[in-house]
């Protein structure tokens, strides 16, 4: 009876081992991604966000990398990934990430942990109403798959930037857990998962994940080049035919951003008519001979490369005029108000209490309701309208965040959000030139106010005790941050 019982025992215990070591997902290469992230503080400079987590998934490519989408391991502070059917959690990094296009690589750091799973290979063509099925993982991390259906091909951005990159819309019932899912038509990706709705899902299609792939394969990436160009509709017939569109063709131009390709090539009311050949019809769409119909931003964005050019044929002043526009990544730090998305911190300055810092995207859309309370409406206005007024090169918007009180600055307590013209009566172009005047005269004595007649004007020669105060009564720890520099320490 004790034979038997150990036979029985032995059975089971083989059996356990057998599952254990034949997860479902095998041919599946579907992992999914742990991330611990923390986010700069997008107002206050020195803190930063709390720490948070988030989950969503991977797929794992020819050579051993893992393909998702960036949002899932933005400013990630650790990123593990793991098997379906297990708990072993293995460390992973980014390799690339691309928050343009929305896609990010990893790599695991032991790929023996996940040799036995195989890597997967694009798709090479998709329609509407072809059928997909969807993976991820359930409750118990067992691999799960759904069907769908494709509902909608289309040219869609993913971030601020303006990239557009192929999105297949399809319709499922399947509840997604975490983005990242990879979608399959037959046994060949046809994309991963950016974002879900009721009963549909949005998926990043191969085209773009192909370009994203192949731009990675000859270093140096160097990303998806934009032309700069604002657009209208013109929908108004009697307009159209003021200006001598055609009914069926072109968008105007509204605008170039400065420092773009198309600044100064493509010019304000210039009617688009056509791209590399491609006639844009009156609601901005073009006819792709692989994709079908898409939206014009996505002939430059799909298919040229950094130092490409292209042969916009626009209608200025009612006659057919051919542009050659070139072309390069959008770079955010050139803007006068840059995105400033990233992991790093806000350059700062702390110095009398006066907390000056550069205007960025990120900032004004913390703000948000506090608007009603501040100066922030002026510092909006700047961003809505610095299509219209650019700046010079290397141009941004310093201002003063808040004062931190204290008895060197009494009388200055109240400012907020203001914009700085001149310290020490040089003019401030930059956070650059404020630190400059700063190492020069080795403090900040008056400070000049976009449309305010009196200077703020401090003690020079307490400035420096009252820094290190402040500094340790508000927990300041570096009172001032510049990138590629250390911090200047609260000694």
């Amino acid at each position: 009876m004790r034979y038997l019982s150990a036979v029985i025992l032995l059975f089971f215990v083989s059996m356990a081992l057998v599952i254990a070591a034949s997860p479902e997902d095998k041919s599946t290469g579907i992992v999914e991604v742990l991330v611990t992230f923390q986010d700069p503080n997008p107002i206050i400079p020195w803190q930063r966000g709390p720490v948070s987590s988030r989950r969503g998934y991977g797929i794992l490519l020819q050579g051993g990398r893992i393909l998702t989408v960036e949002s899932l391991v933005h400013n990630a502070k650790m990123i593990e990934v793991r098997k379906a059917q297990s708990a072993v959690k293995i460390p992973a990094k980014v390799e690339l990430s691309d928050k343009d296009c929305n896609l990010a690589l990893l790599t695991a750091q032991d790929n023996s942990k996940i040799s036995n799973l195989l890597p997967v290979e694009f798709a090479d063509k998709a329609g509407l109403k072809d059928k997909v099925s969807i993976m991820q993982f359930d409750e118990t991390a067992k691999l799960q798959t759904g069907d769908g259906d494709i509902i909608l091909v289309s040219a869609n951005q993913q971030s601020q930037i303006p990239v557009f990159v192929i999105n297949y819309k399809v319709q499922t019932d399947l509840s997604i857990n975490g983005i990242g899912s990879p979608v399959f038509i037959g046994d060949r990706l046809l994309g991963i998962v950016s974002g879900s709705g009721q009963k549909s899902i949005d998926i990043i299609g191969f085209p773009s994940l192909k370009r994203f792939m192949d731009d990675y394969a000859t270093a140096p990436y160097e990303g998806i080049p934009t032309s700069g160009l604002k657009g209208k509709l013109l929908l108004d017939p009697s307009i159209r035919k003021y200006l001598g569109v055609p009914d069926d063709k072109g968008v105007m131009v509204l605008g170039t951003a400065p420092f773009s390709p198309a600044n100064g090539k493509l010019l304000l009311h210039d009617i688009i008519l056509s791209i590399d050949g491609y006639d844009i019809d009156n609601l901005g769409f073009y006819n792709d001979p692989l994709l079908g119909r898409l939206f014009f931003p996505y002939i430059i964005n799909g298919y040229k490369k950094n130092g490409d050019t292209a042969v916009f044929k626009v209608l200025r002043d009612k006659k057919e005029v051919v542009v050659v526009v070139p072309l390069s990544r959008f770079d955010d730090n050139k803007y006068y108000i840059p995105e400033e998305d990233g992991p790093e911190d806000s350059e700062y300055l702390v110095t009398g209490g006066l907390i000056f810092r550069e205007l960025s995207g990120r900032f004004l859309k913390a703000m948000g309701s506090r608007a009603e309370s501040s100066n922030i409406y002026k510092l909006n206005y700047l961003l809505n309208t610095a299509y219209d007024n650019p700046p010079q090169p290397g141009q941004k918007v310093v201002f003063i965040l808040t004062v931190l009180p204290d008895d060197i600055n009494i009388g200055y307590q109240n400012i907020n959000n203001q914009i700085v013209t001149a310290v020490n009566g040089q003019p401030i172009r930059s956070i650059d030139d404020l630190f400059a005047i700063k190492d020069k005269d080795g403090a900040i004595s008056t400070v000049s106010l976009d449309g305010i007649g009196v200077d703020i004007v401090l003690d020079k020669s307490g400035i420096g005790l009252a820094d290190k105060k402040i500094a340790t009564q508000f927990g300041v720890p570096f009172i001032q941050y510049r990138k590629g520099h250390k911090g200047a320490a609260n000694e």
